[in-house]
């Protein structure tokens, strides 16, 4: 079982880079917050307020899109 156990490992800029390009994390995009918010992942209220609009709005966006499809669908049925 020696041979299963990688000691070497690749350096943590290469797994940094995997990592964005897997989900798309931006780091530069968190540059604006504080240690302590990040360490904490602590959000002022204007950022709860903004995410729930942002979330107002896809679920707005997705509701319309898939009533669009039922009504397409049914479209074809007739």
């Amino acid at each position: 079982m020696d041979d299963f156990i990688d000691d070497e490992g690749q350096p943590q800029e290469e797994i940094s880079k995997h990592i964005r390009e897997i989900f798309g994390y931006d780091r530069n995009k968190y540059n604006d917050e504080s240690d302590y918010a990040l360490r904490y992942m602590e959000s002022s209220w204007k950022e709860q307020q903004k995410e729930e609009a942002r979330s107002l709005r896809l679920g707005v966006q997705e509701d319309l899109e898939e009533l669009r499809r039922e009504e397409e669908e049914l479209k074809r049925k007739r």
